[in-house]
């Protein structure tokens, strides 16, 4: 029993090489009964949880969760009796995988605690540089990443990348899948001059690994994130359209995760002055919209956004305050009223109110807007920046000189703190605020901003 038993695990270990989980799985179960035939009654041996945690591998594989932490857990109990209360790395090897599992069950504090227990026994009994401790490292890191701990994620990771570069090659898929995390968090985190190379890494990596279209996919995205935010516009299209023409190949061009690629495709074109190009993006963004959501979607009032402000640089301002009015329906009907992107809806709104004359209206929805980034705290941003002095100008045509100038200097202040006097962004609103200053009759500080 005890021979046909080992011999149905190695039956079973080349199946799941082989990617046959199903006949694998069967394998180790009929070898779970064979040794515990063997075992002579005793049914607690190293073997016999060598094969439960063979088989909750094969569960875990098929998605099947929780029947693989069933499994998991018999065969670190049985492991314990075996080998008794001490640091052993086939108990830390079960416990790895019981907390993979309560990872992707979504109980991060549980699985935190058995990453942690087997990262000690590892570091007890492998040493500090072993493989093993790297794999544990990674995975307390992605857990970190899922609570929002980005400081100890980073550490990490960080440290987890460097064991792997000791001891493995430097297109390995497992050192990818770190640099990966880690880009991702740099990216997040604005540093991007560190995660651009590393993500770059990560992508040529898992240019060699057959089933890794989805992850290059995702990397081609932050990457697209990472250019755009320092400027690279071309290097950003270039890698979300890349990332497109995998999605296409996987999940359909009707799929949603085309039209968000789309979205920021088109977002980037117009930033390059590429109107056709940006256009033809958010009409497939459209036609994807139509075939997923409602009309009363958050996704589309972020399109009509992007198609309004388009809109209005070509001066088709009825159009492009459509969209807006529908834009801030949708959020009002969705959304807290004090919501961040409530107020980017009425600051675009209340713009073109202006632009189109209608100053007591722009005059009611700037305000508006500029009392939820007080609401929310988020007073010092582009986007209440840019609130004031719409706000200002409007004043300006109402005849109220004095509201206009503390609008206009509001924003003057707002801007020299997030870009610097020495910037553009701040000169246009100097200048407004020079002019207003000139108009009350304070020439000497209209001279100096001017």
């Amino acid at each position: 029993y005890g021979q046909i038993g080992s011999a149905l695990c190695l039956i079973g270990s080349v199946h799941v090489r082989r990617g046959d989980g199903d006949k694998a799985l069967k394998c180790y179960r009929d070898s779970l009964v064979m040794r515990r035939l063997s075992s002579g009654g005793n049914g607690e041996t190293p073997e016999i949880a060598e094969t439960l945690h063979s088989i909750g591998n094969c569960e875990a594989k098929d998605g099947r969760f929780e029947d693989c932490l069933e499994s998991y857990n018999s065969a670190l109990e049985m492991k314990r009796k075996v080998f008794g209360d001490v640091d052993h790395v086939s108990i830390a090897k079960t416990e790895h995988c019981i907390g993979l599992a309560l990872l992707q069950l979504g109980q991060y504090d549980e699985a935190l605690t058995s990453f942690d227990s087997s990262l000690k026994a590892r570091r007890s009994q492998l040493g500090q540089d072993h493989l093993d401790v790297a794999f544990s490292l990674h995975s307390i890191g992605r857990i970190y990443l899922h609570q929002g701990n980005e400081d100890e994620a980073t550490t990490c990771l960080i440290e987890s990348m460097r064991i792997k570069k000791l001891r493995l090659p430097e297109n390995h898929v497992s050192l990818a899948e770190t640099q990966h995390l880690l880009g991702s968090l740099y990216t997040k985190k604005d540093r991007h001059s560190d995660s651009i190379p590393m993500l770059k890494s990560a992508l040529v990596a898992y240019k060699s690994c057959r089933d890794c279209e989805v992850i290059k996919s995702d990397v081609l995205d932050l990457l697209g994130a990472a250019y755009a935010r320092i400027g690279e516009t071309g290097h950003a299209i270039l890698s979300y359209e890349h990332s497109l023409k995998i999605k296409k190949a996987i999940v359909g061009r009707e799929d949603v995760a085309c039209a968000n690629v789309l979205m920021e495709i088109g977002r980037l074109k117009s930033a390059k002055e590429d109107i056709d190009g940006a256009l033809i993006a958010f009409k497939e963004v459209k036609r994807i919209h139509k075939l997923t959501y409602s009309k009363n979607h958050l996704k589309n009032a972020e399109l009509l956004i992007l198609v309004g402000l388009i809109q209005e640089r070509l001066n088709n301002e009825d159009m492009a305050l459509r969209c807006f009015a529908e834009a801030l329906r949708i959020r009002r009907k969705l959304l807290d009223s004090n919501h961040r992107d409530v107020a980017h809806a009425l600051v675009h709104a209340g713009r073109l109110f202006q632009a189109n004359g209608d100053h007591f209206k722009s005059y009611t929805f700037l305000n508006e807007a500029i009392g939820i980034f007080k609401n929310l705290d988020e007073t010092d941003t582009d986007q209440c920046a840019d609130a004031y002095r719409e706000l200002g100008r409007s004043q300006l045509f109402n005849g109220d000189s004095e509201s206009a100038l503390v609008s206009l200097e509001k924003c003057l202040d707002l801007r020299e703190g997030i870009h610097g006097c020495d910037s553009e962004k701040w000169a246009e609103i100097a200048y407004d605020v020079g002019i207003a200053k000139f108009d009350s009759g304070h020439y000497d500080d209209a001279a100096d901003l001017l």
